[in-house]
């Protein structure tokens, strides 16, 4: 067992050195390798070894020496575990509890993805959609994307594969161009004395689905699947960068849309506009960071959209 730790360079904390030989399972010291830098939470960690995804945690299944410093995290747990909808009224220390269950379904899907029964795989794609809308709420969105396309390539792999094929020329295109264009964005921004951050993304293969068939469209029709954000400081600087854009690339003119002088009917405002590097269409969207923390945490938040626009579809 010490060899195996020894072998992984991992070096566990004291606080793990006592707990069950369950621990020191290759797929939990992967999960601890993986996911230790985004929460030095010591009560978060033990708790995401010994929670139960698929039912109430028993906190007298956890060590004697860790009852009371992590009962309330365990009680929290199983109000997430139930869907309880005032979770984010009631609790102050969420992140620390919302984090622990991502990790914990995460875990759970990765050690029973190949015997797993009809019946647990459909509760742990239940946790792990309400999971993705938790993550989303924290704004990491990165971790959401892939999180979303790890649950999609399990539950329906032939769709996966299909969208899969579809878009990985158009992803390595778009990442052996991805420095070049970000640098020359930057670029842009530092001549013209604009302060702001350029973030790139790729749309994850469960998003682009979830487009396709919501609106019913083709996968030739969606021009957003890569993209670049702008966030700068003011309005004006936001007009004066599409200005720019449109100066030194092509734009495609049918798909400007100007959500700041007309915000979306849920508060949501930025600037899309879709312009051509090298002939391939790239999205690119302009906001203010009051504009983007609205996006992330208010009303126009990603998950708030997704739900409003699941339940229209349900009613």
């Amino acid at each position: 067992m010490d060899k195996s730790l020894n072998t992984t360079d991992l070096k566990l904390p004291k606080y793990l050195q006592n707990i069950t030989p369950y621990i020191y399972h290759p797929i939990n010291i992967q999960i601890y390798k993986s996911f230790q830098s985004f929460s030095s939470n010591k009560k978060c960690k033990v708790v995401v070894l010994l929670q139960n995804p698929f039912g109430k945690n028993n906190i007298n299944k956890a060590p004697k020496q860790f009852h009371e410093s992590i009962k309330n995290c365990f009680e929290k747990m199983n109000l997430l575990q139930t869907f309880h909808q005032g979770f984010f009224e009631e609790d102050n220390n969420k992140h620390q509890t919302i984090f622990a269950l991502y990790l914990a379904n995460i875990k759970n899907l990765l050690e029973h993805k190949e015997t797993i029964p009809e019946a647990q795989k459909y509760l742990s794609k239940k946790r792990l959609e309400y999971s993705a809308k938790i993550v989303d709420k924290m704004t990491l969105s990165k971790i959401r994307e892939e999180m979303e396309d790890m649950l999609f390539s399990e539950l329906y792999p032939d769709t996966y594969e299909k969208y899969h094929t579809l878009i990985s020329f158009t992803k390595k295109t778009f990442h052996q161009k991805e420095n070049g264009m970000k640098k020359s964005f930057e670029e842009l921004l530092k001549n013209e004395q604009i302060e702001g951050k350029v973030v790139s993304r790729v749309k994850s293969i469960a998003s682009i689905h979830h487009k396709i068939q919501n609106k019913n469209i083709l996968f030739s029709q969606i021009l957003d699947t890569l993209g670049f954000r702008f966030i700068l400081q003011t309005e004006v600087e936001c007009y004066k960068l599409m200005s720019l854009l449109s100066r030194h690339w092509s734009i495609v003119n049918d798909k400007i849309k100007d959500y700041i002088a007309v915000p979306k009917s849920n508060g949501y405002q930025s600037i899309h506009i879709t312009l051509l590097y090298d002939e391939h269409p790239v999205e690119i969207q302009i906001r203010t960071k009051q504009m983007h923390s609205y996006a992330q945490f208010g009303k126009a938040s990603h998950s708030a959209y997704k739900n409003k626009t699941h339940d229209e579809k349900e009613n």
